[in-house]
């Protein structure tokens, strides 16, 4: 009796994970609505976008939400779950403005462009002292400082984190 009870609160947490539906298409190509700045161009950025609505149990990923994503240089539209191609642009990158329709209901998100490398390399220099007590955490926190001082480098990816957009309530058109 006492091992069901110590293990209830596990499978309970576990229960409430929402699982994410596989991404089986390729990445969505953008369409270039005007030139990019002169020497800005440095490859493509990849964003997830995934929507959820509410139930009555929590919430679940909600598949097949038509969404636009566009800058003043692209555009590309798709339904969810999505890997989505953007321009790098470098620091030059401009917010993006997602629109989300499932049936009636319209979320629309701005996505301020982000140095993805310098994010990823400054947290990898954080993690490298974790578990090494002070001195790694002092260690690596000197070198995340470094990193972050060098600032952006001529081969960053520059885009948007991956986002999941609260759809709302799940409702009769939200029944997918």
């Amino acid at each position: 009796m006492h091992r069901f009870l110590t293990v209830l609160p596990f499978f309970v947490l576990l229960s409430a994970c929402t699982p994410q539906l596989e991404i089986t298409k390729p990445p969505v190509a953008y369409k270039t609505l005007k030139s990019f700045p002169p020497n800005a161009y440095r490859g493509d950025a990849k964003t997830t976008v995934r929507t959820k609505v509410k139930t009555k149990d929590g919430s679940r990923e909600l598949a097949g939400a038509s969404c636009s994503l566009t800058t003043p240089y692209s555009e590309s539209q798709f339904q969810t779950p999505a890997y989505v191609m953007t321009p790098n642009l470098g620091p030059s990158t401009p917010t993006a403005n997602l629109i989300c329709k499932n049936g009636e209901r319209s979320v629309q998100k701005n996505l301020v462009a982000t140095n993805i490398s310098l994010n990823e390399r400054s947290q990898n220099a954080r993690n490298s002292g974790a578990g090494a007590g002070i001195i790694g955490a002092v260690v690596s926190g000197i070198a995340a400082g470094i990193n972050e001082g060098r600032g952006d480098q001529p081969t960053d990816v520059h885009g948007y984190h991956d986002i999941r957009v609260d759809m709302g309530d799940a409702g009769p058109s939200a029944a997918k």
